[in-house]
């Protein structure tokens, strides 16, 4: 019975810890998922700024009123170039609104310099 029971409270412990560490972990995925949110915004911006990169092939040359398309070209991979460059470019400060304007006014900024 002894060894029951020294089995049992074990068991319970160590139920008592995983709850702990469950709550806690649910905690962080709420910071997380705040955390997140925060950043939606460039999120946004980013997806903009691409479409507008790939809607660029539409424009036509006003002279010979061809496309020239040719010269706007660009992949995801130069996009995502230009957005990972906003971010790691931008002024970093507090608090996230203010990190969150600085990476979309650098992103757009950086996606005008680069099609032009």
């Amino acid at each position: 019975d002894h060894e029951l029971v020294e089995v049992l409270a074990n068991t319970k412990a160590k139920s008592k810890e995983v709850e702990g560490k469950l709550g806690e972990a649910r905690e962080r995925a709420a910071e997380i998922d705040e955390k997140r949110e925060q950043f939606r915004p460039v999120a946004t911006r980013g997806s903009i700024m691409y479409f507008v990169m790939t809607d660029m092939t539409l424009v036509s040359n006003p002279i010979t009123l061809q496309n020239s398309g040719w010269m706007y070209n660009c992949s995801l991979k130069q996009f995502l170039d230009q957005f990972d460059h906003s971010i790691r470019a931008s002024e970093k400060c507090q608090p996230a609104s203010k990190r969150v304007d600085k990476i979309i006014d650098f992103l757009t900024y950086q996606v005008y310099r680069y099609m032009n």
